[in-house]
């Protein structure tokens, strides 16, 4: 049996901050069409226990955010919370956190995928993004000078073309492949020995 968000007796930190963030940024848009007049109508009680649990729902998506290597470098409170708000099914929340009817337990990494994917489309400018990948970042690069280097004799190629790099990081392309392209692109002899 799945145990319902309304059960539990205590919360930790962070599931505590995005109920906050939650709760004021509900405050700020009670009038949004998602709310479809839900304050009007059920009140602002109610919807404060339903901002716990939508913050809870955002603190999900954070940490699956993490675990697919990804940071969010926007503010997380009226970035990252609201972009989760608004893909929420506000109905079937409210009729499980009031009501005690079906757990609505939403699909975490749509969400997740949904939000990059309206990132991507705003800013073409890798740098601009607000869903960057964090980790090997470093590694990635070390990888891909140390192939140009193999490969073409020339390691600074990587730092030559940064925006071209980036989108390859972001399309996890494999270093040695994207070198691979990346001097045959611009005609490059090379190294000895290849």
């Amino acid at each position: 049996m799945t145990t319902k968000f309304r059960d539990q007796q205590s919360f930790n930190h962070l599931q505590m901050e995005a109920a906050l963030c939650a709760w004021e940024w509900m405050l700020e848009n009670n009038t949004h069409e998602i709310f479809n007049g839900m304050f009007d109508s059920h009140g602002y009680g109610a919807m404060r226990h339903c901002a716990m649990q939508a913050g809870d729902i955002a603190n999900l998506v954070y940490k699956h955010m993490e675990v697919r290597g990804y940071e969010f470098v926007d503010a997380y409170d009226w970035e990252f919370v609201p972009g989760v708000l608004l893909r929420l099914d506000w109905e079937k929340l409210f009729m499980d956190n009031q009501y005690n009817e079906e757990p609505y337990q939403p699909d975490i990494h749509a969400i997740f995928c949904a939000m990059v994917s309206a990132d991507l489309a705003a800013h073409t400018d890798p740098q601009r993004r607000s869903f960057q990948k964090k980790e090997d970042t470093a590694i990635w690069i070390t990888k891909a000078r140390a192939e140009a280097e193999k490969q073409w004799g020339y390691s600074d190629l990587v730092s030559d073309h940064p925006e071209k790099v980036t989108a390859a990081m972001e399309r996890d392309e494999d270093p040695a492949e994207f070198i691979k392209w990346l001097g045959e692109k611009y005609n490059l002899t090379p190294a000895p020995g290849l």
